[in-house]
Parts: structure tokens; C-alpha cells; sequence
């Protein structure tokens, strides 16, 4: 909506549907129905207003992962209880960020093979391109998922590895 409209996303638009909110304020849970419907002029497809929902979904969940999984390979690095060549395999997938890049989930970086950091840049800059309008997906959004996703199941791997101690 014009004028109207959040100027900034940076996370997944709940799709329209029934809700339950829960607000707690000193032990006292309170709740109460919650319907969120789709502006009339709208013409997209409910089929397709669930994909970009599932799309998003993921690829705002996996740059959330991939992100605290940065800070935990960071924490570890930062522990010093690492053989020579572990650091090294952590500092590939979770190098030190640059100076002045801010922090959060769009900090800059080199450009290189991928990181934990820079897989979560792609999956929330590919989980945020969807959020622009109540549209179907694009072809380049829905092919930015995929390579985001490819980049996210190979990091998580790498990094899995090398967190329980293996090669």
C-alpha cells in the first residue's frame, strides 16, 4: 500500500491464515485469534502465495542457522583450543569480519568461496527479494533459493564437521 507500506523487511510476511498471538507479562500468558487475510485487490493464487510462504520460511530459517552457527565457529575460534590445521578449516568457512562492516546479517565481505556468513546473506537476501509484493516467485527467485539452499546444505556439512571434530 502506498505510503502505508513497512519500509524495511527483514523477516518473512506471515501468509494469510488464523493465528493464535501470545503475549506473557509476569508468569500471565495471555491470547487471543488472530486473522490475517489477503488485501482484495490482490489476485495471486493461494497455491502460490504458499510457495513464496515455504520459500521464504526456508531461506529466512537457514540464513538464521547459518548465522549462529558464524558466531559459534567464531566463539570456537576465539576459544584457542585448536589444533593449527582446525583453525584453518574454521577461518575458511568463518573468517574474522572486515573492519567497518557493521554487524547483523548484511555485513560485507570478501568475495570468495562461500562462508557461513556469506550463505546467510544469500539465503535472507533471496528469503527478502519475495517479500516485495504478494506475488507468485520468479523464476531468478526461485533459482536464488536454489543456490542459496545448495550453498547452505555444503557450509552446514563442512561446518558440522568440523564442530563434532572431524575432518
Amino acid at each position: 500500500v502506498p505510503g502505508h507500506t513497512y519500509p524495511a523487511v527483514d523477516a518473512p510476511w506471515a501468509p494469510p491464515g488464523e493465528y493464535t498471538v501470545r503475549l506473557t507479562v509476569n508468569g500471565q500468558t495471555f491470547t487471543q485469534p488472530l486473522s490475517l487475510r489477503l488485501d482484495p485487490r490482490v489476485k495471486t493464487s493461494p497455491a502460490e502465495l504458499h510457495h513464496v510462504a515455504v520459500l521464504s520460511r526456508e531461506m529466512y530459517d537457514g540464513a538464521v542457522a547459518a548465522h549462529a552457527a558464524y558466531d559459534d565457529a567464531r566463539a570456537l575460534l576465539q576459544s584457542g583450543n585448536l589444533s593449527a590445521s582446525a583453525k584453518e578449516r574454521l577461518e575458511a568457512i568463518a573468517p574474522a569480519p572486515a573492519p567497518n562492516t557493521g554487524g547483523g546479517f548484511f555485513r560485507s565481505g570478501p568475495v570468495g568461496p562461500p562462508t557461513l556468513e556469506s550463505v546467510s546473506r544469500s539465503m535472507m537476501s533471496a528469503a527478502m527479494a519475495m517479500q516485495e509484493a504478494e506475488t507468485a516467485p520468479t523464476n531468478k527467485q526461485v533459482q536464488a533459493c536454489v543456490d542459496a539452499r545448495a550453498q547452505y546444505q555444503d557450509i552446514m556439512q563442512k561446518w558440522g564437521a568440523l564442530k563434532s571434530g572431524g575432518q
